[in-house]
């Protein structure tokens, strides 16, 4: 997998990785979107097509505190990735989860992270997935990898 992005105020720090939860009207985790999980680390493969630095920058969310990461990624890592909107119907088939108060379906992200070490949204993906009416990844608006633990070897500072 190739090298990774990562933008925030400080540097990435594993111990501060919250382990992934799927959100829950019903109290525990708590993110407030039901297609995306509470926990894990999100990041974007750098050189990719539409990355977080760059939805950053065209939104006008850039802070001048923000930091670039380049974060090397493990060997061997298992990453799901969805390119299509069928990719995203074939991991719910797996891993889905029913919801009591939204009509729709959804990632059980829990069950998930049991097989992968990280989810991978392409820019392809991304533009299938985002208002599908049959499973969507609505809030997830750029190629990224949400990733459930520290899957890193290296951090270097790019900016």
């Amino acid at each position: 997998m190739k090298d990774q992005a990562f933008v925030h105020l400080s540097r990435p720090d594993p111990s501060k990785i919250d382990p992934i939860e799927n959100w829950s009207p019903f109290g525990g985790a708590s993110s407030g979107l039901y297609n995306k999980p509470y926990g894990g680390i999100w990041t974007s493969p750098l050189g990719a097509e539409w990355s977080w630095s760059d939805w950053c920058e065209r939104e006008n969310w850039t802070r001048d505190e923000d930091t670039q990461y380049r974060l090397s990624v493990e060997e061997g890592v298992s990453v799901y990735t969805i390119d299509s909107q069928q990719d995203l119907l074939n991991l719910i088939e797996q891993h889905g989860r029913d919801d009591l108060m939204r009509a729709g379906k959804y990632i059980n992200f829990e069950s998930a992270f049991e097989e992968y070490d990280g989810i991978h949204l392409t820019t392809a993906g991304q533009r299938e997935t985002r208002h599908s009416r049959e499973a969507d990844l609505y809030g997830w608006d750029v190629e990224c990898v949400l990733w459930d633990g520290w899957y890193f070897t290296e951090v270097e500072t790019l900016k």
